[in-house]
């Protein structure tokens, strides 16, 4: 197995229960493959076999490109919108082609991050996928845009749809500038302080790490976000951190917490990650949450026994 291989495999995996997480998958799977090989860890495992499995486990595959198939007259923006927003497929897959054909996917992600922004989503899908969308297209070639498009389409009508929006309207939803006004952190170029959001991350992880993957993808992301956009996101993450859990069950295992060390030692965080990501093959946030942590063990120095730790807790996780 490859990395060609296991982008292929991505490009044409669908989501079985809400929204596509493979592309996502393998943006994780590139990041840990150079980390294994420096610290010469992934010589008789491979990451790219090991995400494969994973992503076979999880999602569905399909054959083909379903806008091209698609006959259809060209769109207004407002009707690509309205098939998008309502989810009518197969019009959907023909209005995200003819909008990327038309203004291109910057676009595209422009509009998304700013509903993604203004709208909290629990687990925050919402945002670190279509990040790993934003981070993946300049690594495709003319002939992987057709099926990236495809993913894009499903993703978007399960996440941005009028019903999903509306709901979230009716939530409340404090003010960003209240929430984060002890967060401003005039040492960074970001609008808020992402050490104490990695305090409170770390306090609650949430399912599967899913408030320190959000962390992980909302930074890796920042070039491509206005200040606004950051603040927003950033206090979707708070709330999330600070308030409880949609679902109790998401919340840490207090007795393999216990059970759990953290370690200065770079060696043992790193064979951790590997653990996490070889040692049980069940769920595809292996992959994705052992990336997030190497990116924060990176950019947070004098966290790392903490985030050591959480890494150690993660491992016996995915074996229970």
């Amino acid at each position: 197995m490859t990395e060609i291989e296991l982008l292929d495999k991505a490009l044409f995996s669908c989501a079985s229960i809400h929204q596509p997480h493979g592309l996502k998958a393998f943006l994780a799977a590139q990041n840990l493959a150079h980390l294994f090989e420096t610290f010469q860890m992934d010589k008789q495992r491979n990451i790219w076999q090991q995400t494969y499995r994973l992503i076979t486990q999880s999602e569905i595959e399909v054959e083909g490109h379903f806008a091209q198939r698609v006959m259809a007259p060209e769109f207004s923006a407002f009707r690509i919108n309205k098939v998008l927003a309502l989810g009518i497929y197969p019009a959907a897959y023909q209005g995200i082609y003819q909008w990327h054909q038309s203004k291109g996917f910057d676009d595209i992600f422009s509009h998304y991050a700013n509903l993604a922004a203004k709208h909290d989503e629990y687990l925050s899908h919402n945002i670190t996928i279509l990040s790993a969308f934003k981070h993946l297209y300049p690594q495709l070639d003319a002939t992987q845009i057709a099926p990236f498009l495809d993913r894009l389409t499903e993703f978007i009508t399960a996440t941005y749809n009028l019903k999903t929006v509306a709901s979230k309207k009716t939530a409340s939803k404090k003010e960003p500038s209240k929430i984060t006004s002890g967060l401003d952190d005039k040492s960074t170029s970001m609008p808020y302080n992402v050490k104490k959001l990695l305090d409170v991350c770390l306090k609650q992880p949430s399912f599967f790490g899913h408030n320190l993957i959000t962390l992980a993808w909302i930074m890796r992301t920042k070039v491509d976000l206005s200040e606004v956009q950051q603040l927003e996101l950033c206090s979707n993450l708070y709330q999330q951190a600070t308030n409880p859990l949609d679902d109790p069950d998401d919340g840490l295992d207090e007795r393999l917490f216990a059970l759990s060390q953290p370690s200065d030692s770079a060696v043992v965080f790193t064979q951790s990650l590997r653990a996490m990501v070889f040692d049980s093959c069940n769920n595809l946030h292996q992959v994705t949450l052992a990336d997030a942590l190497y990116y924060l063990y990176q950019q947070f120095p004098q966290e790392s026994a903490r985030i050591s730790r959480v890494a150690d807790y993660y491992v016996r996780v995915f074996k229970t």
